[in-house]
């Protein structure tokens, strides 16, 4: 999902050093405007909140249905930033790149 974000972002030449910008500049250029969905933004942020506590908290264990959520939400998200990336024209279409 983050390199998805990043991919969005540099494509507007924005850029940030945390991950905390990222996520804001998320909400600000492509939430808050409506070109994405909250419910995006929502699992960004998710995604990001779980990655600090199992990468950097106590010791917790992630049960399967977190990992299974956590799956299908980073899909949508990376499916969604690709579509918009290759309606501005910065990725090739899915039938073209098969054809490659």
């Amino acid at each position: 999902m983050f390199y998805s974000l990043l991919a969005l972002l540099a494509v507007r030449q924005l850029g940030t050093s945390k991950h905390t910008g990222a996520l804001a500049l998320f909400d600000r250029e492509f939430a808050k405007t409506g070109a994405f969905p909250r419910q995006l933004s929502r699992s960004l942020h998710l995604a990001f909140d779980r990655r600090q506590t199992y990468d950097y908290g106590e010791m917790a264990q992630v049960t399967p249905q977190i990992a299974n959520q956590a799956i299908a939400e980073a899909k949508v998200f990376v499916a969604a930033a690709e579509s918009h990336l290759r309606s501005l024209g910065h990725l090739a279409s899915a039938s073209e790149s098969d054809s490659s």
